[in-house]
């Protein structure tokens, strides 16, 4: 039987998507949940499949702005709620679902859809590749003191109480979203979600910090928990990091210092950046713990030459790309072909499709991983999904491609 997909128009369609989305994880709906979403649903454009007019799949896209090596923010749609109802699976479901979510971003002028896969197996098909990773860390508070050459920040650490997160908290996001290739936008409807009171009335037991330098602006703040566990030798509370976000190193060195110095925390939890500046400050660096390390941002290529065209390189060269196509197009925009890349000494470049022999070979999905500056096209390359033509050019590339700091995104959108 064929499958329809269709835009959702109303609140009930969004109902009726919501269940679909938490059913087909096996999770239950919740009234609560779904009214406080309702304003963010109702900012993205959702998607209904059917079956002979009876609902099997879902799936939505939100606009966002992505950040890309140098600093240019370059629109993206940012896909979601992607599921299937159990006993209609794998029967091109998914498939027709994904092609015309990326097909409508295509004609929505994205250079590039993103998404966090729930599995690492589901998306590779459609030519999306993981293109940020995250560390989860566990860190000793007792034996966390920094280094004494370590230099964060100067400045002042305040708490902030709801009513002023918000002010507080997107100017610093703003500003560290441009140092970060990685990092998406996050419309108003976005930081209500993220702020909003908890669907049930529930208290809401987040607290925050933030960090004001010396010229006075904030330039960081933590968003935390903290888990009371009293033993009978004292307190063992551990504190959660929900986000940490910082303008610049120094102040995200500060941030660190201010939540490992909280009284009667035994152990701090969260997730950072592969590169993050901690491990080095730290004069004990085993007292950090990489508990967990894992993809998080997605990437699938829409329009491949101007993809590449809105980033920085860091070194100068020139680089001829085949790219195959994904294994599953269907109606998405199709992404295989040749594209030449001329790099000039600045790190500007200039991107188009070409005929001239190519100097790599490889997939939409492997050129999506490495699209952000992470990965490394010698190390697809060594397990065979990366065919170098030309002698050296994967060294080359590997050079041009690379960036620091490191892609990472703070937020699931």
């Amino acid at each position: 039987m064929a499958v329809d997909v269709q835009p959702i128009t109303d609140d009930a369609g969004l109902r009726v998507a919501r269940r679909i989305d938490l059913g087909s994880f096996g999770l239950p709906f919740d009234d609560g949940a779904f009214e406080r979403d309702l304003p963010w649903l109702r900012s993205t454009r959702s998607w209904l499949a059917t079956e002979d007019g009876e609902p099997v799949g879902t799936g939505r896209a939100h606009a966002l702005g992505l950040t890309v090596p140098g600093g240019a923010v370059v629109p993206v749609s940012g896909i979601g709620d992607v599921g299937v109802v159990p006993g209609r699976r794998r029967r091109g479901v998914l498939g027709t679902l994904m092609g015309r979510l990326l097909s409508e971003g295509a004609a929505a002028g994205h250079v590039a859809a993103a998404l966090y896969a729930s599995e690492a197996t589901i998306y590779g098909r459609f030519g999306f590749g993981p293109a940020t990773r995250s560390r989860k860390v566990g860190i000793e508070t007792a034996r966390a003191a920094l280094r004494p050459d370590a230099r964060p920040a100067p400045g002042e650490v305040e708490v902030v109480e709801p009513d002023r997160r918000r002010e507080v908290m997107q100017p610093v996001f703003e500003r560290a979203t441009a140092r970060r290739s990685g990092e998406v936008t996050r419309s108003d409807a976005l930081w209500e979600r993220l702020l909003g009171p908890a669907p049930d009335g529930a208290a809401d037991t987040r607290l925050c910090l933030a960090h004001r330098g010396a010229d006075r602006r904030w330039d960081a703040y933590a968003l935390y928990t903290i888990a009371a566990d009293w033993q009978v030798d004292g307190p063992h509370h551990v504190l959660a990091v929900l986000e940490l976000v910082a303008a610049h190193p120094a102040a995200e060195l500060a941030m660190w210092e201010a939540l490992l110095g909280i009284d009667l925390v035994r152990t701090v939890e969260g997730w950072m950046a592969p590169d993050g500046v901690l491990l080095d400050a730290l004069a004990d660096r085993w007292a950090l713990r990489t508990v967990g390390e894992h993809d998080t941002l997605w990437v699938r290529l829409l329009d491949v030459p101007a993809a590449l065209a809105s980033r920085r390189y860091r070194v100068p060269g020139r680089l001829v790309l085949r790219v195959d196509p994904p294994l599953r197009e269907g109606d998405a925009p199709p992404v295989g072909g040749v594209v030449e890349l001329d790099v000039a000494a600045d790190g500007t470049v200039r991107a188009v499709p070409g005929g001239a022999p190519a100097d790599l070979r490889l997939g939409a999905a492997e050129l999506a991983s490495v699209w952000l500056g992470g990965g490394s096209l010698s190390s697809l390359a060594a397990v065979g999904r990366v065919e170098e033509l030309t002698p050296g050019a994967l060294p080359l590339a590997d050079a041009m491609f690379g960036w620091s700091p490191l892609p990472r995104v703070t937020l699931e959108f």
